[in-house]
Order: C-alpha cells, then structure tokens, then sequence
C-alpha cells in the first residue's frame, strides 16, 4: 500500500529568455539546439539569460501536469506528495 506524505525536497523551475537578432524570421518549430546553432555558428546574434525559482513541490506537481507529464517521474502525487512505498 502506498503512504502519501508531504514532501520535504526542494524543487526548482528554470526560466531562460533566450534574445536572438537575425535578418529572416526563424522558424518558431525550431528546437532550442537549433536556436544555439542559429547563435553560435549561423546567421544570427543571440544571448541568454535565466532565473532559478524555488518552488513547492505541490507548484512542481501542477507545472508537470500543465506539460503534460506525470508528477510521479519526481515521486510526487498531483497534490505534490511524496508517494513512498509503505512496507
């Protein structure tokens, strides 16, 4: 039976803005290998920045689901519950 307790871990969201200038509009279903391509050896200009924010595991539980993935990859419920093994 599993035993759902509140977590204790500490989780992060990462948030890059990525600024690049070219002379053709890039393709907005390029990945982001091909945009540090399109920075660093193609035809355009380009710099990052990024921010790290704690969040709480119950806000890291909801931005999976809002991705479409599955809180349980980090062992935590859709509430942001550890879910552990109870044996």
């Amino acid at each position: 039976m599993a035993v759902e307790q509140k977590s204790k871990r500490e989780f992060w969201k990462t948030v890059l803005t990525v600024t690049i200038v070219t002379e053709k509009m890039p393709s907005m279903h390029m990945s982001l290998s091909d945009f540090d391509h399109l920075m660093t050896e193609g035809e355009g200009m380009g710099m990052t920045d990024g921010k790290f924010i704690r969040i709480s595991p119950k806000k890291a539980a909801k931005l999976c689901l809002k991705m479409e993935g599955d809180p349980g990859f980090f062992g935590i419920d859709a509430d942001g519950k550890d879910v552990a093994d109870g044996s």
